[in-house]
């Protein structure tokens, strides 16, 4: 279920990535943060073609304050990323889903990551292994962010989302980056 932010409206970037992500068979409810930009974001989805059936009143807070089950994906930035992977030492599963596009990942990604971009993620998460941690990682931490939650709902259980810069930080914190494809 995609999830537009409370703070600002669904851009036109943001409706094309939503719009990559949804079947074509599945209705969309919207649901923010608190309450703010539901319906203005449920109008714009709905004004791209996306099948909008109505969105959230009062946002996840309405949600939280009512009992309902809430899932949560871990968010952690890229120096945790890297503690973790050092920890792991490739031993446990641990894996680096790079969802950036192919020119952005050509440019430098993280050494030993994935790259499948976040548009073919839902036809392609079958080549994922399944009995390790995933994390997904970006430039920003948005398509991040949506990557993991796509994962969790096709029911891999172990999922990260890289936040706070992803790929960029990596690199600006002086870590490795391999170019080229």
């Amino acid at each position: 279920m995609p999830t537009a932010g409370a703070t600002s409206p669904v851009t036109g970037q943001r409706k094309t990535k939503v719009g990559r992500v949804v079947p074509g068979d599945r209705d969309l409810i919207v649901v923010a943060a608190s309450d703010g930009y539901e319906l203005e974001a449920a109008e714009q989805l709905a004004s791209v073609g996306l099948p909008v059936r109505g969105y959230l009143h009062g946002g996840m807070t309405a949600w939280r304050s009512e009992g309902r089950p809430v899932k949560r994906i871990e968010m952690i930035d890229p120096g945790e990323l890297a503690e973790r992977l050092d920890g792991d030492g490739g031993k446990n599963g641990f894996l680096v889903l790079d969802v950036r596009d192919a020119d952005e990942f050509a440019e430098g990604h993280i050494p030993g990551s994935v790259h499948i971009p976040f548009g073919d993620l839902p036809q392609r998460s079958g080549e994922l292994p399944r009995d390790g941690t995933i994390s997904a990682v970006c430039s920003g931490g948005k398509r991040s962010g949506l990557a993991a939650s796509l994962l969790q709902r096709e029911g891999f259980e172990r999922v990260l989302h890289v936040a706070d810069g992803g790929v960029g930080t990596w690199e600006r914190e002086g870590r490795p980056i391999v170019k080229g494809p």
